[in-house]
């Protein structure tokens, strides 16, 4: 008798769910960005004891179509994807199909959700991986997901988990990021009945007060710089100041709309401050990087926060020189500013830290490759891929 056996397909569900949701987080960041794709302007979280009791997301995006509705709890069905070479091209968050059907799988979950063309709002049920109910209510046009019994049937998942506090810490971080990554979009998070976060969708310079508040705000400096095909924006901490903090947990990094994590990045920023920063020091910095979709994989890992650059060295050349140069300029505008009241003479337009700031041209590639090119020599092994 043969050896191999081909898996339940409950099994199998509960087996590839693990590989999207991870923690609770993870179904925050999955509905978010379901959210996000679906075009709402408006997404409410709300968890309870760190999300192990209850995720429960709304937005008032298009919402999911009466016919699409059990399809979308199925694995790898979307609406995002046809064939593989749309990867190439895709500009949507979510792009698998896994999300609905994993959480399905390894917990139990209601879908409330209308259509500007539905008469009533549609709502399903389901545990497990098994649609219990169907029926119908009222909502306005969007969709509301919640989530609960998380990982019930999954126990060494759960044994995992860490307690209340660090899950919702990690969902917390999850929702700052998410909130200045989509700033045109209004967020509100609330955790055991508490309001957390309420970001209006006002723009950049607002959804990053609301997470990092005004006296960090204070203290972070404008950049803006573009080469090649490759553009940044962004902000970067001042030295000597509270925006200078004792670990990386507040450098968030964003290509083209979505979050991603690399750890070659943090190098080239440390060296870009060179002697500014003591020892085990790092800065809050905010990277938002545009760069054509054929330039990108972001089909590397299923949580989809890991992202190939198929020219690594112009990336981190971009973020050395956009971060060297915004530091230069700022000293520069302070001594300038220190030396004015030394001689008597007032100079409004660089009075103080809060006036500094840069010509609203972004700076172009010529500019880019003769400051690189009269700057001090980088270690090289920070450019390489391998880092």
């Amino acid at each position: 008798m043969g050896k191999i056996n081909k898996l339940d397909e409950s099994v199998y569900n509960r087996l590839a769910a693990g590989e999207v949701i991870e923690n609770p987080a993870s179904i925050v960041k999955e509905l978010v960005e379901n959210s996000i794709d679906a075009g709402a302007s408006k997404i409410k979280i709300i968890i309870e004891n760190g999300g192990k009791k209850l995720i429960s997301v709304h937005d008032n995006g298009s919402g999911i179509a009466e016919d699409d509705l059990l399809l979308s709890l199925e694995s790898h069905a979307t609406s995002k994807l046809l064939d593989f070479n749309d990867l190439s091209t895709i500009a949507t968050l979510g792009f698998r199909g896994e999300a609905l059907a994993s959480i399905l799988a390894v917990s139990e979950i209601e879908i409330k959700t209308k259509t500007i063309n539905d008469e009533n709002a549609n709502i399903v049920i389901g545990k497990g991986g098994k649609i219990l109910n169907r029926t119908i209510s009222n909502r306005e046009v969007g969709t509301s997901i919640t989530v609960t019994n998380l990982f019930y049937n999954t126990q060494a998942r759960w044994r995992f988990l860490k307690n209340e506090k660090g899950e919702e810490a990690n969902i917390t971080k999850l929702v700052s990021e998410l909130i200045i990554s989509n700033p045109d979009i209004s967020f509100e998070y609330n955790v055991d009945g508490k309001q957390i976060y309420l970001s209006l969708g006002y723009g950049f310079n607002e959804a990053v007060k609301t997470i990092m508040g005004n006296k960090i705000f204070d203290n972070l400096l404008p950049i803006a710089k573009e080469l090649n095909d490759y553009k940044l924006t962004g902000f970067i901490a001042i030295p000597s100041t509270n925006a200078i903090i004792s670990n990386k947990t507040k450098q968030i990094f964003i290509v083209n709309g979505r979050l991603f994590n690399d750890l070659s990045i943090s190098p080239v920023i440390q060296n870009a401050y060179n002697e500014r920063l003591m020892k085990r020091t790092f800065p809050i910095i905010i990277l938002d990087i545009i760069v054509p979709f054929d330039e990108i994989d972001i089909n590397v890992s299923p949580n989809k926060r890991e992202v190939r650059f198929s020219n690594k060295n112009l990336l981190h050349s971009l973020i050395y020189s956009s971060i060297k140069d915004t530091l230069i300029k700022y000293e520069n505008s302070k001594n300038e500013s220190i030396l004015m009241e030394l001689s008597g003479k007032s100079n409004n337009n660089v009075d103080s830290e809060q006036h500094f700031s840069f010509d609203s041209n972004i700076e172009n590639e010529s500019t880019t490759a003769n400051f690189l090119q009269n700057d001090i020599i980088i270690n090289k092994n920070l450019f390489d891929d391998n880092n």
